[in-house]
């Protein structure tokens, strides 16, 4: 999903952070121009890389031919940055931790470039017995950075009854469930997802206002 981003009318690069091999063998149907891949995980110190990478994005004075950057996955760099920022003490380090998280995602969203970040999510038991997926985040974060974004969308591949294919479902509903963002008010489930037809879903919107 986040790769279809260079496929988003416009568009004429994207960025894309891999920080722990995600697009190895998975962007062989788009247009290889159109991205450059940064491989995180084969430098000696891939936060430090990574954050050089992201500091200089942010920079407002910095020039850059990006319309899309792509941090795949988050919530692996923030592992890396939880070693990084570890301390004796132990407040402090989280402290940094979800500060470092919340600014990385408020300065996506600050930029003129779109930015993506692709999470995890891990299963966990709410108070009420109940399974809930939640982001694969520490500290914090895991439920601050959810209200930065302007959408939030819960992806899951499954074999569709009806036609015996795998498709990618995006769920946009509210539940208490899934963490998910609807801003834009999607259908609270999109089949076969890319960030095309949300966009042309967005176009349309518009169009009656």
């Amino acid at each position: 999903l986040a790769a279809s981003a260079s496929e988003l009318p416009g568009v004429k690069k994207v960025l894309y952070l891999d920080i722990e091999g995600s697009t190895v063998g998975t962007l062989g149907s788009f247009d290889p121009k159109k991205i450059d891949i940064i491989e995180v995980y084969k430098h000696p110190d891939p936060f430090a890389f990574a954050n050089t990478v992201l500091t200089k994005l942010g920079d407002p004075t910095a020039k850059h031919s990006y319309d899309v950057v792509v941090i795949d996955t988050f919530d692996t760099l923030q592992d890396l940055s939880i070693k990084a920022f570890d301390s004796s003490d132990g407040w402090e380090m989280w402290r940094d931790v979800k500060d470092w998280s919340t600014d990385i995602a408020k300065m996506l969203k600050r930029i003129t470039p779109l930015g993506i970040l692709v999470v995890h999510d891990r299963e966990e038991k709410s108070e009420s017995g109940a399974v809930v997926a939640r982001l694969r985040l520490a500290g914090a974060a895991k439920d601050i950075l959810p209200g930065i974004p302007d959408m939030v969308a819960y992806l899951e591949r499954k074999i569709d009854k009806e036609d015996g294919e795998v498709h990618t479902y995006a769920y946009f509903e509210n539940s208490n469930k899934k963490v998910t963002k609807n801003r834009f008010g999607f259908p609270p489930i999109v089949k076969d997802v890319t960030l095309v037809n949300l966009w042309k879903y967005i176009d349309k919107k518009g169009e009656g206002k």
